[in-house]
Order: C-alpha cells, then sequence, then structure tokens
C-alpha cells in the first residue's frame, strides 16, 4: 500500500457512506477495509474483527431496510477522518433478539477512521442512541414522562426526571435531538455533578411565558471531590440553580444551565469571579487546537475548574443538550472518573477528541443499579476552537460496550449465537 493521502481518505470515506451504508451494498467491505482491520467499539456481540463488523452490518441492515446516514460535517488530518452525522430507519425486522417495533429511529454518529492507502484499518464510534436504548429494553421511563403532552408536561418532567434523577429514556423523550444549550453553564454542571455525593435537586418554583419557561432551583450535596481548584471539605453544600427552557409541545428545544457564581464560591470557599490562578496546563498557545483540548480535559473535566470555563469557553458558545445531559449520567454514575487523551483530530477551526473515559460504577445508570464494576469506554467529541476559545461542542460516548461490560445490556440484546465481548 502507498503512503496515505488527503484524496485517498476523503474518496474513502465518501465511498464507504454512499456503497455500503445508503447503498446497503455490503459486497464492497471488503473493497474499502482492510483485512485486518479492526473495530474498537464493537455492537454488543460483536467480533472486533472484519467477519463480526459484516455479520453485524447485515443483520442491521436487514432489520432497518430503509436505513440511511447522513454526513453532517468531515475532520481530515493525515490518515485520519471523522464524520458526524445523523442515521436515519425504520425496525421492520427482528434485531439483537427483540420483535421488529416499526417504529422509526433518528440518532447521531461520530465516527473516527484512519486509512492506510485508500483501505480503512480502524474505526471508533460513538453515537447517543437513547431510542434505541429504549427499544431494546435498556432505558425505560415512567408513564408521566411517556404521556406528556404540553410544554408545561415537558418542562416539570425534564425538572423532575432528566435534572434531578440523570433519566436517560426521558431525555429521548422530552429533548429535541438537536435541542442545543449554553455551553458554559453546562459545563458550571458537569463540574457540579461531579463534585458532589448525595447530589438532589429541589425546585422551588416554575414560571412560564409562552414557550419558554424559568424555574429556580436549589442543588444540594455533599462535597466530595475537588470543585473549583477547592479542595472538598465533607460537608454538604447548597448551589442556586436557574433553568431556562424553551420548546415547542411537549418538545425541549433549548435549556441553559445558570449557577449563581458568587453563591457557589461563597458555599465552596473558592475564589469569586476568574481570580482563580494561571491554567495548570503550562505549555503550548492560545490558538493551538490540540492544546486547548488538553487544557480543556485536564482542567474542566478532570480537575472541575469552574474558572477554567470562563477562560476556555467562547462567550454564546452552545452543545448539544442531549449528549450534555448523557455525559452529566455516566459522570454522576461513575464518580471515581477520569478521562485520557488519546488522540486529536484537527482541521482548520473543527477540532475532534478522542478519550478514554474510565471509573466505577457506583450509581445507578438508565435505572440500573451500581455493580461495582470498573470499566473504561471511548468518547468522541468535536469542537470548534477559534483564538484558543471552544465553541460549538457535541459530546459522545460509547454506550453499547459500556452497559456490556456492566451486564446491563439483557441477554435479549446480544446477537443470538455469541457471546458478548
Amino acid at each position: 500500500m502507498s503512503e496515505t493521502t488527503r484524496p485517498e481518505v476523503v474518496d474513502g470515506i465518501r465511498r464507504w457512506v454512499k456503497e455500503v451504508f445508503n447503498e446497503h451494498r455490503v459486497d464492497r467491505v471488503e473493497t474499502l477495509k482492510v483485512a485486518d482491520y479492526v473495530d474498537w467499539n464493537p455492537y454488543p456481540g460483536q467480533d472486533v474483527a472484519l467477519n463480526g463488523f459484516k455479520g453485524v452490518l447485515e443483520e442491521f441492515l436487514e432489520s432497518f431496510p430503509d436505513f440511511r446516514y447522513d454526513v453532517d460535517e468531515e475532520l481530515f488530518e493525515g490518515d485520519s477522518v471523522v464524520c458526524v452525522g445523523k442515521w436515519y430507519g425504520t425496525m421492520q425486522n427482528d434485531f439483537m433478539g427483540l420483535p421488529a417495533s416499526g417504529a422509526p429511529v433518528t440518532a447521531r454518529r461520530t465516527d473516527a477512521v484512519r486509512f492506510h492507502g485508500d483501505k480503512m484499518t480502524e474505526r471508533w464510534g460513538v453515537g447517543n442512541e437513547l431510542r434505541m436504548l429504549r427499544f431494546l429494553g435498556v432505558a425505560a421511563t415512567g408513564e408521566e414522562v411517556r404521556g406528556a403532552a404540553t410544554f408545561e408536561d415537558a418542562v416539570h418532567g425534564y425538572l423532575d426526571a432528566v435534572l434531578g434523577r440523570f433519566d436517560l429514556a426521558a431525555v429521548d423523550a422530552l429533548v429535541d435531538i438537536d435541542a442545543v444549550s449554553d455551553a458554559a453553564g453546562s459545563l458550571v454542571h458537569l463540574c457540579v455533578v461531579g463534585a458532589l455525593d448525595d447530589y438532589a435537586v429541589e425546585v422551588t418554583g416554575v414560571r412560564f411565558d409562552g414557550d419558554t419557561a424559568t424555574a429556580e432551583a436549589t442543588v444540594r450535596g455533599t462535597f466530595a471531590r475537588t470543585l473549583w481548584r477547592t479542595d472538598p471539605s465533607g460537608a454538604g453544600v447548597e448551589l442556586p440553580l436557574t433553568v431556562t427552557l424553551r420548546g415547542a409541545g411537549a418538545t425541549l428545544t433549548s435549556v441553559a444551565l445558570s449557577y449563581d457564581l458568587e453563591a457557589m464560591a461563597a458555599a465552596l470557599g473558592a475564589p469569586a469571579g476568574e481570580a482563580a490562578g494561571e491554567p495548570t496546563t503550562p505549555t503550548g498557545t492560545a490558538g493551538d487546537g490540540k492544546f486547548v483540548l488538553r487544557a480543556f480535559v485536564n482542567e474542566v473535566l478532570n480537575g472541575r475548574d469552574v474558572s477554567a470555563v470562563s477562560r476556555l469557553v467562547a462567550p454564546g458558545a452552545t452543545d448539544l443538550h442531549q449528549e450534555t445531559v448523557t455525559t452529566a449520567a455516566f459522570l454522576h454514575a461513575f464518580p471515581d472518573y477520569r478521562f485520557s487523551v488519546e488522540r486529536v483530530v484537527v482541521d482548520g477551526t473543527r477540532v475532534s477528541l478522542l478519550a478514554a473515559f474510565a471509573g466505577t460504577h457506583r450509581r445507578p445508570l438508565m435505572g440500573h443499579p451500581a455493580t461495582g464494576t470498573a470499566a473504561i469506554t471511548r468518547s468522541i467529541d468535536i469542537f470548534t476552537v477559534t483564538d484558543g476559545l471552544l465553541s460549538d461542542i457535541i459530546y459522545g460516548f460509547d454506550m453499547y460496550s459500556l452497559l456490556t461490560r456492566l451486564e446491563i445490556f439483557p441477554e435479549k440484546g446480544r446477537y443470538p449465537g455469541v457471546s458478548a465481548g
């Protein structure tokens, strides 16, 4: 094989999407992938080698005969491409041992693929496929959420089930797949969720004004892990939070989480405002996407430094809310979590972060009790980096592999005759 060139990568990934995914030509798999191809994020029960991938793909296309994949954007660097898009399909035949539902599915996917010459050598993939998890019996929510018929129903369901209980089935039921949120506020919330034990939310009032609702709430918990460069005290804290929600009917289209940072600083004993010292990562330049992403992982995700949010996130930056609250559910379920950077792909101002997510399953996830299992999965996140600041954030986890490791995926959700990997 020749040295990989950008035209080969561009042509290879576009042929793959067109011929295999959208024309359903499984016979083209061998012509577009090397014989020792590895799928690092397989479906439950799928062998990671090429034949395993083909078997799953054939069953998937049989179950979803109208399957299509629309690519929204592509990031290219060297021998790598990252694709972000959505897939669509209707479950018309049995899938993973479950009877056909006849229901349509839409899910966002992010895939990172490496090439050698004009053929794929390995793939990492993540997707916030909450609708699939509901169909497969892995995630379920209460009747009050499933029966939400009005904007008011959706707001109250969100505050109770999503914000209060990390109910990911409720996220799928109530939050539009393209709903956005304020990225800075979301990141402060992730820091809070990661730092508190005994997390609880008390909503003290909700005001409705047409298609907008504003809720005042208090987040309570035990200050158990470092937050805002402040060592944990082990004491109970109360953090005021304002939630602004917009929607159409029973579907939420945007959610903004805004903490009172002065009150938070006082409750934690942290320095208010931005007076929290210099960034902890001492090398790199402000305009270097790879440096900015590593600082983001070290200071915000792992360090829970609220002050770093204003240093690293652009004013007005947004994220996709389904993916954001899914991330919050993972951080809550794995309180000793840690992200480790594996690869960063930079294409102009767009940057992709491939990271390992590791932790111990100590709290319920998707309604399933804690298993105490130490587990690892991968995350692929997408950002815009402009003048050293992040915006347009999309998070993503490989939920299938993690749920299989935790033995949460039920037997009916595994391929017949194939043991789970």
